[in-house]
């Protein structure tokens, strides 16, 4: 079979998918913009060396319960070492050219946690900037920060002992149980989501209506419908029976890519 990393830790278009939805979530569930998650996505791309962001929010426990990223087993195969030294980090162009993927699918589902790391830190640390990551981090403030900050999006750790069980037998089953636990939650603990909520779903109803004053809307797959947010076009084609070919704008493309 083929493996489950060509379908999402190596899949542009799952990448691509992930981060739209993640922005999605992120905006409705504690309001974070996306302008914010953009910015953050380029301070990740600028590196950890830069960005004392960053080097906080992963000194705060922040960067853990993720989809991307290699584990301390795998960075460790990729060093070569000598009597405890790192003589070399074995980048070769052809591990370069592997991890480019995952380093940006990485980078765009940190990128909306990060965004609200900082909101909270403005909130709740104002000197931040005057501050060290290693100072930042060990505050309580930064604590809390990056807690609440992990739960933004799918906790990967979340789960219980069965579905975690079945995961590595099905496909997304883990992250699609907490998924659909994730907006229940944010309801419960975040009063504001109700009104965000409310808005995206009046949008949302008034798309569907748009759509469906095209004929040839319901000729589209139910998964691109129903996964995808999307926008009818004026059609400029027929088929072979005279009807209209759908021709339309993905805005957020379905996540599942199989």
């Amino acid at each position: 079979g083929i493996s489950r990393a060509a379908y999402t830790t190596f899949s542009p278009a799952f990448i691509a998918a992930n981060m739209l939805n993640d922005m999605l979530v992120a905006y409705v569930s504690r309001g974070i913009m996306p302008h914010e998650t953009a910015m953050r996505l380029i301070g990740s791309i600028k590196g950890l060396a830069d960005d004392p962001i960053m080097q906080a929010f992963r000194l705060s426990g922040g960067y853990q319960q993720r989809f991307f990223g290699r584990t301390g087993e795998e960075l460790y195969k990729g060093l070569a070492l000598y009597e405890g030294n790192v003589l070399n980090s074995q980048t070769s162009i052809m591990r370069v050219v592997k991890d480019a993927l995952p380093r940006v699918g990485e980078a765009g589902e940190q990128a909306p946690r990060m965004a609200l790391f900082k909101r909270e830190l403005n909130k709740s640390l104002p000197n931040w900037r005057n501050m060290t990551p290693e100072e930042i981090a060990a505050t309580p403030a930064a604590r809390a920060a990056a807690a609440d900050a992990v739960e933004l999006t799918i906790n990967f750790a979340r789960g219980g002992w069965l579905i975690k069980s079945l995961n590595p037998f099905m496909i997304f089953l883990n992250a699609g149980m907490e998924g659909m636990k994730l907006p229940f939650r944010s309801l419960r603990d975040n009063p504001a989501t109700r009104m965000r909520l409310a808005g995206a779903g009046v949008a949302v109803a008034g798309i569907q209506a748009y759509n469906m004053s095209y004929p040839e809307f319901f000729d589209i797959s139910d998964d691109r419908r129903r996964g995808s947010v999307l926008f009818m076009l004026p059609s400029k084609e027929k088929d072979i029976t005279g009807r209209n070919k759908p021709n339309y704008l993905t805005v957020i493309p379905r996540t599942r890519t199989f």
